[in-house]
Parts: structure tokens; C-alpha cells; sequence
């Protein structure tokens, strides 16, 4: 049984940024935005990008994956609240260190070594 999950039924499409808590939004503007924006600032459609976070060997993690500029990251923290804040310091900077991406079978995208 979960305890924070609730099923939700479909109601069908929602605009991405209304569906993020306004506490996380503030704290975590340049994450919100990379997630979210589907339009560049001259108009352009822009392919939103993605954020999975997880743990494992003692760390939290998070892979960020550009679609539109197909290249993708993982960053790793001691603490949720740490790699949420360095993920934001990075992606305001532009100091993350990417690497390229392939579109794979039925268009996702893989890392490549």
C-alpha cells in the first residue's frame, strides 16, 4: 500500500508547469523549466526534457536527458536536497558535463561510451 501515491484518473492533458508545487517551482526554477518548456524564447517548438532520479550504492542520482539537443547527464548526491541544489546551480551555470546521445529503436534515446 502506498502512503504519498494516490490513482488518478486521466482527466487528459494539462499544462506541464501547472502540475508543479509552487515551493518546488521557486526553489527549482532552471529544473522546472528544463522539464517543462516546450518553446524556445524565439517561438521555436522545443522537445521538452526529462529527469529521473533514483539511488543506489549509498547515493541519490538523477539523469537529465536533453531531447531536443539529444545529449543527456547524471549528477550524484549524499542527499535528495543536494542533488536537486547542485543539479539547479549546474544547469543555471551551463556547467553540466554532457554527452551525446542516439535515438535507439522506437525513437528513445541511449547514451554512447
Amino acid at each position: 500500500m502506498t502512503k504519498f501515491l494516490k490513482k488518478e484518473a486521466h482527466s487528459g492533458a494539462v499544462d506541464p508547469i501547472q502540475v508543479v508545487p509552487d515551493a518546488l517551482g521557486d526553489a527549482h526554477p532552471a529544473i522546472v523549466e528544463f522539464i517543462t518548456a516546450g518553446r524556445w524564447d524565439d517561438g521555436s517548438e522545443r522537445t521538452t526534457g526529462t529527469l529521473l532520479i533514483c539511488w543506489g550504492d549509498g547515493k541519490f542520482k538523477a539523469w537529465l536527458n536533453d531531447r531536443d539537443g539529444a545529449k543527456s547527464t547524471w549528477v550524484s548526491a549524499d542527499t535528495l536536497e543536494a542533488l536537486l541544489g547542485g543539479l539547479e546551480a549546474r544547469l543555471q551555470a551551463g556547467s553540466l558535463e554532457w554527452r551525446a546521445t542516439q535515438v535507439g529503436r522506437k525513437g528513445f534515446h541511449r547514451g554512447r561510451a
